[in-house]
């Protein structure tokens, strides 16, 4: 697409389909509301075999947010560039997107109507090659992060203020990856990768030893029911990666999911009657 004279640029995700002939090859629109009908003119449409690509390939982020109401999702594009950057979440306010590009944090501010505004950088202080996982706590005051601290390989759990500042240690255990907040804020769920095993703790906000809750299996991404009473997540104690859940004190645990696939990093929505998995 391109608007007032500039270049043409792609925009939206790209998706590849593998087509087995006969078929045919067209353009469709639709309308964006059910209840209306739009005139669209097409000219100058032609049909080309691209020429080989010998030009080095660019790799786009694209971030997306979805509608999942009754009825067809709505497909908003926040952002698009020449990056790759992963892990977009909501802000404690639902005014702003945090994504990480490159081991730093990002804000992006969210407009009206619904768009990305000009990205803010989120410092986390002296931690620093930081992943993806990370999360704001419950009254939106705080975010949590898995970075290096100062003189570390691996990533550790660091909190820092919502809009960024110093970095408060909070694991000691490189590799450990945070995953959620307990409801009222109280206490940490995150991976650790230690002597081999990789496993689920908890760790006091305040400070203090973490909880080994896990033993068996790989287990990975834990996070808290809405009533903080379960942690859901997901491991392949089972012969395939499935999601489970545990009381919180790691007792109890039972499987979730009995399908064919690999099952990855349950969230638990608002309410508490649903999860979406990878």
């Amino acid at each position: 697409i391109s608007q007032h004279g500039e270049p043409l640029h792609p925009v939206g995700a790209t998706t590849t389909l593998h087509f087995t002939e006969p078929f045919y090859v067209g353009l469709g629109l639709t309308a964006h509301d059910a209840a209306t009908t739009d005139k669209v003119v097409f000219s100058h449409v032609k049909l080309e075999k691209p020429a080989p690509v010998t030009a080095k390939l660019v790799t786009y982020s694209v971030l997306n947010t979805f509608k999942i109401d009754e009825g067809a999702p709505t497909d908003t594009i926040i952002e698009k560039k020449p990056a790759i950057y992963e892990s977009p979440n909501w802000a404690a306010d639902m005014k702003s997107l945090v994504i990480n590009e490159d081991g730093k944090f990002y804000r992006i501010p969210l407009l009206d109507p619904l768009a990305g505004g000009p990205r803010q950088p989120l410092s986390t202080g002296d931690a620093t090659g930081c992943w993806g996982e990370h999360g704001f706590s419950p009254d939106g005051k705080w975010l949590a992060v898995s970075c290096k601290a100062p003189g570390e390989n691996g990533p550790d759990v660091h909190i820092v203020p919502a809009d960024g500042g110093a970095a408060r240690r909070l694991t000691h255990q490189p590799i450990s990856f945070f995953h959620g907040w307990s409801p009222d804020g109280q206490t940490i769920v995150f991976t650790s990768i230690l002597n081999g095993h990789t496993d689920i703790y908890t760790v006091p906000v305040a400070g203090g030893t973490p909880t080994r809750l896990t033993t068996s299996g790989l287990n990975d991404g834990g996070e808290f029911s809405a009533d903080g009473q379960w942690i859901y997540f997901n491991s392949n104690r089972s012969g395939a990666m499935q999601i489970w859940r545990m009381h919180a004190d790691g007792s109890g645990a039972e499987q979730v999911t009995h399908d064919d696939f690999d099952d990855w990093y349950p969230h638990i929505s608002p309410d508490g009657k649903w999860l979406v998995m990878v």
